[in-house]
């Protein structure tokens, strides 16, 4: 039974007003200074992804000035502690629209819903640094938004100044996405692939995962989420779980289960049926790319999560169960550019994962093809392109310049 989620009190609207005044007027009162940037992730709640790098970059070169916004009390506890009193404060509060106030850049990974509520100065530079590469349609691509829903998006995505992006065909595809001008895709890299391409800091999986048998390999399974009905797990007509466990133990292999954050699914349910089926949602394992750089095989459906995994050529199985009726769309043709195994029964998912760990090279022309599509630079310095362009920017404030480079 889902929980009833509680209404809001009157005191707790009124705060959440004042917030939104307060950072409506507080930019035109204090002006930016200084190197001030504000940083923040997956609607506010997270501490994770680009902005996460970036943040950390800055602060271990004693660069820029980073301060990191959360809705989350403890999480803005924690990254004091770290990186020190001034460097975290909770969005909304005093000291939150005072850092926005004099931002130089405001730096997102999930767009405004970041900053749920609050209003973006015109004054920063707003980079929206995303979260994944377009394997999605969706948004003023599909099609499928009526009129108020498409200007509500517009709206969102008026505030963004910038976008990263990876390649020219990423910064098409986010460009008709968002509604965003060619001009405004930097074609930087992202910093969270850094590590990717470097192929450093992979998990340990037997440490992460202790309740795990003992293992050398890691399937990783993470699908894409679905609007309309539940993601299906191994979707298999045929589904034999003490088959797929004999597998898993000849291979020394654990199915790790990466499902999405705002999916429905119970992935905790399925993994009670074999201990070889271990659960790493974004609760337990909240940052992917040391799973993705642990995993010998990524099994997806229509995830971008296997184009972050050809960044350190990692093998692919896919599961497009539901391709021809998936409601969010792919913007590219699937099957030249999902380079692996298309599966749609259990022994073709076993043969699939026992090729891609015994014969890791058997799809590496067919990946690199791929690879060179998606990332223009795979050179794991995006972290410092990203810190050069910012440099510049506030350089270019501080002289009084407003149009960013």
């Amino acid at each position: 039974m889902l929980s009833r989620v509680p209404s809001r009190s009157p005191l707790a609207t009124a705060s959440t007003a004042l917030a939104a005044v307060t950072s409506a007027v507080l930019p035109y009162v204090r002006r930016p200074r200084g190197h001030t940037v504000v940083l923040t992730s997956f609607h506010g709640r997270g501490w994770r992804g680009n902005p996460r790098v970036l943040f950390e970059a800055m602060h271990a070169q004693g660069v820029l000035d980073p301060v990191w916004l959360s809705t989350d009390p403890e999480l803005v506890l924690r990254v004091r502690a770290e990186f020190g009193p001034g460097r975290a404060a909770l969005t909304g509060s005093w000291a939150g629209n005072f850092a926005l106030a004099r931002a130089r850049i405001i730096v997102l990974s999930h767009g405004t819903s970041d900053l749920p509520g609050l209003h973006l100065g015109r004054r920063a530079v707003v980079l929206q640094s995303w979260h994944g590469l377009p394997t999605k349609t969706g948004e003023l691509q599909g099609g499928c938004l009526d009129a108020r829903a498409r200007l509500e998006l517009r709206a969102r995505w008026h505030a963004v100044d910038f976008m990263l992006s990876s390649s020219p065909l990423v910064s098409q595809i986010y460009a008709a996405r968002f509604g965003l001008r060619p001009t405004q895709m930097l074609e930087l890299g992202y910093p969270d692939h850094d590590r990717l391409c470097r192929r450093t800091d992979a998990l340990d999986s037997r440490a992460a995962f202790p309740e795990a048998p003992a293992h050398d390999r890691v399937v990783l399974y993470a699908p894409t989420f679905r609007k309309r009905e539940a993601t299906r797990l191994l979707p298999f007509a045929d589904l034999d779980v003490p088959a797929l466990e004999r597998f898993l133990a000849e291979t020394s292999a654990i199915l790790v289960l990466r499902p999405h954050p705002n999916d429905r699914l119970d992935a905790a349910r399925l993994c009670e049926r074999s201990p070889r089926f271990v659960l790493a949602d974004d609760r337990r394992v909240e940052d992917v790319v040391p799973l993705v750089l642990r995993a010998d095989v990524i099994v997806t459906d229509y995830s971008g999560i296997f184009l972050d995994g050809l960044l350190s050529d990692t093998p692919c199985v896919f599961v497009p169960y539901d391709r021809d009726e998936y409601e969010r769309g792919i913007p590219w043709d699937y099957e030249a550019n999902t380079p692996g195994p298309k599966v749609a029964d259990q022994a073709g998912f076993i043969a699939a994962c026992r090729r891609g760990l015994e014969a890791p090279e058997a799809d590496a022309p067919w990946r690199a093809r791929v690879r060179a599509q998606f990332f223009r630079h795979t050179d794991g310095e995006a972290t410092a392109r990203v810190l050069a362009w910012m440099r510049n920017v506030v350089a270019l404030r501080e002289r009084g310049v407003t149009r960013a480079p």
